[in-house]
């Protein structure tokens, strides 16, 4: 299988790979900026994260921001994992699929059942203004249907 095949290598080279080294590759060869050398020097520090789950952070953070690593995003990520104390890069990985990956599909679909609950109270306020004689026209439609 490709997709395992794939994964496994992802995890081989998190696990062993400097996270300088990982936003250089994820930036195309180029130069990290300092400002996120900062970030991986604060979730060694402050936050004890081995590289190799700073290397899944920084991977994640980047896919789920546009590519964009933003201090905010990647502090809130590193405190849940380090109050979950994990330490590889797979525990990383399944941790963040299971609670961070979703969300958004969670908020389409919360804000699609909102707009249809919206919709149907429209329909039932209309029906309300329908004089007597149009609701019998209209039960006696659906009868026949």
């Amino acid at each position: 299988m490709v997709g395992e095949e794939g994964l496994a290598a992802k995890v081989k080279y998190f696990e062993s790979a400097n996270p300088k080294d990982v936003l250089s590759v994820l930036q195309n060869g180029t130069k990290p900026a300092a400002a996120d050398l900062n970030i991986v020097r604060i979730l060694a520090n402050d936050y004890k994260l081995t590289n190799a789950v700073i290397n899944v952070i920084i991977d994640f953070v980047l896919q789920m921001n546009n590519n964009v690593l933003s201090r905010y995003s990647v502090e809130k990520i590193a405190s849940s994992i380090s109050r979950e104390n994990i330490v590889t890069a797979v525990d990383a990985m399944e941790y963040l699929n299971n609670n961070y990956t979703g969300k958004k599909e969670k908020s389409a679909k919360i804000k699609t059942e909102s707009k249809k609950k919206e919709e149907k109270e429209n329909i039932d306020s209309e029906s309300d203004n329908l004089t007597e004689e149009e609701k019998a026209e209209l039960l006696e439609w659906l009868k026949d249907q």
